[in-house]
């Protein structure tokens, strides 16, 4: 005798019989064969087997037995599929009858969702009724077709007329309270355009609502209220758009995870359709295993305010526990998906999603950079040290590589010297430390380096020599960070404090001052100075620093969120520094 409801279902019916309602299976061995219904196959390479009751995606892998396919096929829970074969092939299931009741109850909730969902759209299709909540949604990029497409809804002012409208359908009103539609005495919703959020199977569990008119704006009144929890209805449990992106899976192979339902309306209009909303900051270990159910990758893109940077790290925390593969992507001035598409459009939104993808390193890298604003020589060593201090206990090397190598750029300062940075810093944390063997450079390369060395060194004895060489090297090379000797640049730019300290000095009293600042330079006496030879020095320095230059706008343009007015601008920029290296 079956001991559940699950079991008498199994026990009666045929799954050759179920799946073949809605596939077309031809015989081949044992089994039978069909087009997969869920992924976008397009050669039979779904098995099923009469003999053991299941069926099986060689694609996909998606597979089990008579109530799992109709439970995937109908996007219904597994009692709900259950129940529906029952009815299909007339199988009496009276003994199970607190599950039928449970059932029963649960759908009654479902169908007042419906019903609601269906009335607020019936009031957003009055032309008079919704004119204003129409105009407000035309100005956020929102047209008919995607009022159509997500069900779109309006709540009016007179705070009955839903609760009016389902008791008069037999519905009771616990049964409205429970559901969250009314309160005691009136509509939860009065005077909101209405967004309707479904589970994984596409039905209605909750509401979302926003305020549209002027004059509620003004006022100290809530702009989103969103239903509370129900039987039907767990925020932790529930991902909006999530039974519609499911079928863009079939075509990408991850989800976008945004902040809001407005953030996925918007795009989901002009064209993104694998994008889900997980209604707030806080993602749970429930909304990250329903994800993981349909993909392992996602790639998160939250808000650019404070509240958004740190949801993205509740999100990370959420998908590496997971084992999920996720990217994310930051939006510049503070935007959310929403304003930024309607600001910038589509294909640039599509663009940082695609090419803008951050890994968690380089994430806390840009947190840490727009926290920091400008970087200039006062907080130069801070910034690197705070760089520093999030990288030490990375185990990457390809992360490790890719953030110094941005750290090179943003300050202007090699690679090799900021590299010998983050040893030396590593070796102060731990003297144990050993660095991975390098792989050995190329005698060509070692000469060049010996040279460019060489010619650093002659730019600091020029600088000791006569304060108007220094400032024709300061002002040739736009600033005292240019060289990329730790310990030569901090040299040049003692020489500078001291001329603006002191003024004019002999080569004699710098080289005394710099002593008695613990600064060993041994200074060239005999070299034989001259502004031309300078000017034919700095040629090089400025060659090499407009190569450094043109690499840190192409990786900038590549690896960095920008408007479209910044990218031009970068554009401009990096053809006239080509321009000008051409030139030298």
């Amino acid at each position: 005798m079956a001991q559940n409801i699950f079991e008498k279902v199994l026990e009666n019916v045929d799954i050759v019989d179920v799946v073949r309602r809605y596939v077309d299976l031809e015989p081949k061995g044992k089994n039978l064969f069909g087009v997969c219904p869920f992924h976008d196959d397009h050669s039979p390479s779904m098995s099923v087997s009469k003999e053991k009751g299941i069926f099986y995606c060689f694609t996909c892998h998606e597979g089990g037995n008579a109530i799992k396919f109709i439970e995937k096929y109908k996007k219904l829970s597994s009692i709900e599929a259950a129940t529906f074969l029952a009815q299909e092939y007339h199988i009496d299931i009276s003994e199970f009858d607190r599950v039928s009741t449970q059932t029963s109850t649960i759908n009654k909730y479902y169908n007042a969702m419906d019903t609601a969902s269906k009335f607020y759209s019936f009031l957003m299709n009055d032309e008079n009724l919704s004119k204003d909540a129409r105009e407000y949604l035309k100005s956020r990029g929102i047209d008919d077709d995607t009022i159509n497409e997500f069900k779109i809804g309006l709540s009016i002012e007179d705070n009955h007329a839903l609760t009016k409208t389902l008791l008069s359908k037999g519905y009771l009103k616990s049964d409205l309270m429970i559901t969250s539609l009314a309160n005691e005495n009136e509509d939860l919703f009065v005077d909101r355009i209405m967004v309707p959020i479904r589970n994984e199977a596409g039905r209605v569990v909750a509401f979302g609502g926003r305020i549209y008119k002027k004059e509620s704006m003004e006022k100290d009144i809530s702009k989103y209220m969103n239903s509370k929890e129900s039987p039907i209805f767990k925020k932790g449990e529930t991902i909006f758009n999530l039974d519609k992106a499911i079928e863009a899976l079939k075509t990408t192979n991850y989800l976008i995870v945004n902040e809001g339902y407005m953030d996925v309306i918007t795009s989901y209009s002009r064209g993104v359709k694998n994008a889900v909303a997980i209604m707030g900051t806080n993602i749970t270990d429930e909304q990250v295993n329903l994800l993981k159910k349909y993909t392992k990758n996602v790639a998160i893109c939250l808000d650019g305010d404070k509240a958004g940077m740190d949801g993205v790290k509740n999100l990370i925390r959420g998908f590496e526990k997971a084992n999920m593969n996720y990217s994310i992507t930051i939006l510049p001035n503070d935007m959310d998906p929403d304003e930024f598409i309607r600001k910038n459009g589509i294909d640039l939104y599509k663009e940082f999603i695609t090419t803008k993808r951050l890994d968690k390193m380089g994430y806390i890298y840009e947190v840490t950079k727009r926290n920091y604003g400008a970087i200039t020589s006062f907080n130069i060593e801070s910034f690197k040290n705070d760089i520093f201090r999030q990288m030490k206990d990375e185990t990457s090397n390809t992360a490790i590589e890719t953030n110094l190598r941005k750290l090179s750029l943003d300050l202007k300062i090699s690679y090799d010297a900021i590299k010998e940075d983050f040893k030396q810093y590593r070796l102060r944390l731990n003297p144990n430390y050993k660095e991975p063997k390098e792989v050995k450079v190329d005698s060509n390369k070692f000469s060049v380096k010996n040279a460019y060395s060489k010619a650093q060194e002659i730019v600091i004895n020029y600088s000791i020599a006569d304060k108007s060489y220094f400032s024709l090297i300061e002002g040739r090379m736009g600033g005292r960070l240019f060289l990329r000797d730790k310990e030569l640049r901090k040299v040049f730019i003692t020489i500078g404090d001291l001329y603006d300290y002191y003024g004019i000095l002999t080569p004699a009293e710098v080289n005394m001052k710099l002593r008695e600042k613990e600064i060993d330079f041994t200074y060239d006496e005999t070299y034989s100075y001259s502004k031309e030879d300078l000017e034919k020095i700095l040629i090089t320095f400025k060659k090499e620093s407009l190569k450094e230059e043109i690499a840190y706008i192409k990786a900038t343009l590549s690896q960095t969120v920008l408007t479209k007015d910044e990218r031009d601008n970068l554009l401009l920029d990096l053809q006239k520094k080509q321009r000008e290296l051409k030139k030298l």
